[in-house]
């Protein structure tokens, strides 16, 4: 199992929203493991955003994935965790320009949660209660892939990425966090690039972790990936049943 004290000592990043990374946040062994995996497989759930193919929790090639690979399980239990979800939202608590409530949902943290479970069971304890939960994939992305400027869905609360490869600035594929320049009264998804600022780029690095609070301006971007290399990584979110009720505290 991995432990959490894995997340000691984070550089921890407050503008222009809150972020925390962990260099060497698995061993040597772990990564190699967890990269010859992915770059093995040669299907996937699908292949978005101009070459990114996905396996996503909660799908058959995800279970089938966790069943042969024990370490990519053993993250998948370590992410899939109240406390570590607590762990990052204590962190974040009163950072930057936007908070919520973190007690109701870290309490109602669920490790098994389908989406369309309330509507299934149509329950009104539960309609009336925040749900929050784990989505997360493993993925690897090819020469084209990018993703423009933007934060992520409003149901999301806490996004991360761990990198499973290195590569270099001239290969594309980097993280890139921007900023408004004059933040307007509306904030989009996708706010138009002249309108941003960038004003940080992480180049991916095997074995990094990447975490940030996804609030209303928490915009960032995958540049062009233009090599021959892959990007091999996954992606994870802690989640809400509902649009999350972002409070300022600036």
């Amino acid at each position: 199992m991995i432990e959490i004290n894995r997340l000691k000592n984070p550089n921890i990043i407050d503008n222009p929203f809150p972020l925390m990374f962990f260099d060497n946040f698995l061993t040597d062994e772990e990564n190699n493991d967890i990269y010859n995996s992915i770059t093995e497989l040669d299907n996937f759930d699908e292949i978005k955003w101009g070459g990114r193919g996905q396996i996503r929790k909660g799908t058959k090639k995800y279970k089938s994935l966790l069943n042969q690979n024990k370490i990519i399980n053993n993250i998948n239990l370590f992410f899939n965790n109240r406390e570590v979800f607590e762990f990052f939202l204590n962190k974040f608590e009163k950072k930057g320009q936007f908070n919520i409530d973190n007690s109701n949902i870290i309490k109602n943290f669920k490790q098994k949660y389908q989406k369309n479970f309330i509507e299934k069971i149509k329950n009104k304890f539960l309609k009336n209660h925040e749900v929050s939960y784990l989505e997360m994939d493993f993925s690897q992305a090819t020469s084209g892939y990018f993703r423009e400027p933007h934060h992520d869905k409003s149901s999301r609360i806490v996004s991360f990425l761990l990198y499973f490869n290195d590569l270099d600035s001239e290969d594309g594929g980097a993280l890139e966090i921007f900023k408004y320049k004059n933040q307007p009264d509306v904030l989009l998804p996708q706010p138009k690039i002249s309108d941003l600022i960038k004003v940080k780029t992480f180049v991916p690095k095997a074995k990094q972790l990447i975490v940030f609070l996804s609030n209303p301006i928490s915009i960032h971007g995958v540049n062009k990936l233009i090599t021959n290399k892959k990007r091999v990584f996954a992606y994870g979110s802690y989640t809400l049943n509902k649009s999350v009720n972002w409070k300022s505290i600036v």
